[in-house]
């Protein structure tokens, strides 16, 4: 883990306080009121739902930072849906399968070192072996460990099974950061279907209690090993596509295209299409006005990508941030002009 979520929280809260926020914690967005025009449509005012009850939101710009491009959908601005983008194949089906989610848990309690000697000793690295054990004696029930799919339409392999245990860095001793996945199968929409979100939400806390019940009883160092956090929401890869004023996509990339509005000075990432290449790039400023809506500015997964290069690289939390930030400064800067996000000019980078 590269940062401690729960500190850096309590961090950002002090940060809100000392910058003058007023901010509703435990708010839920209902709704967007949008003042129809002979061109693009203007957000006058958000409906939201507190403690305190309903409510309504004034406010001259609007910043789409919920992830799932919640505030784009409710306001009247384009999008495609997640999904759309998949390729269309002779083994298509006809269904649209968004990239699936997942969710984030972690256990504490775990003795490495037991877990490093058995990995060597039983010459069982991945725990191929452990699994094996427990699938033959009926503990480890079905769904925990999907095989990756097979076949040209499932997003170049990637995502779409669960065939190992996945463990990331830890955030202290003795304990792992894991993580289940959404049935690629399933096709699941999760950021615009309660049924949907609800049968991911159930399954993949069944799938976290049989994990965990396994490295219990199967792998040594987990003997006492317990859940010390499961992630608050289940994270969505492919939701809504937000549709600007210019559209980001693989091209832009491949040819090295620069923009004279462009964000950021050049940024070189990997990209996992075509192999582990790296690609140095530009983002346009274009990317964050949504079209039909004039006083919105889009960021993080919310901005105008196609959905390659989103979930590739552009998803991840430091350009999440940076996106948030220049937003905001977008967003001063405009209403200290008297003037619309699109009638701004970006004229040289922000970072």
């Amino acid at each position: 883990m590269s940062f401690n979520p729960e500190g850096a929280g309590c961090l950002m809260a002090q940060m809100l306080r000392e910058a003058g926020v007023e901010t509703y914690y435990g708010a839920s967005f209902l709704d967007a009121i949008v003042e129809p025009g002979s061109g693009d449509g203007t957000i006058r005012q958000l409906v939201i739902e507190t403690a305190g009850g309903r409510q309504n939101i004034a406010g001259k710009i609007f910043i789409e930072a919920t992830g799932t491009a919640e505030l784009v959908a409710r306001s009247g601005a384009s999008f495609v849906r997640g999904g759309g983008g998949q390729p269309r194949t002779a083994q298509w089906d006809g269904i649209e399968r968004p990239v699936p989610g997942g969710l984030l848990w972690i256990m504490g309690g775990i003795d490495y070192r037991r877990l490093r000697r058995h990995q060597v000793d039983a010459k069982d690295p991945v725990l191929a072996k452990a699994m094996a054990e427990a699938v033959s004696a009926g503990d480890l029930p079905a769904g925990v460990y999907r095989p990756r799919m097979g076949g040209q339409n499932v997003y170049g392999e990637a995502y779409i099974g669960h065939p190992t245990l996945d463990m990331s860095p830890m955030a202290a001793d003795g304990t792992y950061v894991l993580w289940q996945n959404v049935p690629y199968e399933w096709a699941l929409h999760m950021d615009d279907s309660a049924r949907d979100h609800a049968r991911a939400k159930e399954a993949l806390r069944g799938y976290i209690h049989g994990e965990a019940a396994f490295l219990r009883k199967y792998v040594p160092g987990f003997d006492t090993a317990f859940i010390a956090n499961v992630g608050r929401y289940v994270g969505v890869r492919d939701g809504r596509h937000p549709r600007g004023e210019y559209l980001f996509n693989l091209d832009d990339v491949r040819n090295v295209r620069s923009f004279r509005d462009a964000v950021t000075r050049p940024m070189t990432k990997t990209f996992y299409w075509g192999g582990h290449q790296q690609h140095t790039f530009e983002v346009s400023y274009r990317c964050f006005l949504p079209k039909k809506v004039d006083n919105m500015l889009l960021t993080g997964a919310s901005l105008s990508f196609d959905y390659d290069t989103l979930f590739m690289v552009m998803r991840n939390f430091p350009w999440c941030t940076q996106t948030g930030e220049i937003a905001g400064f977008v967003a001063a800067r405009c209403i200290e002009k008297k003037i619309k996000p699109k009638d701004y000019e970006f004229r040289e980078p922000y970072f």
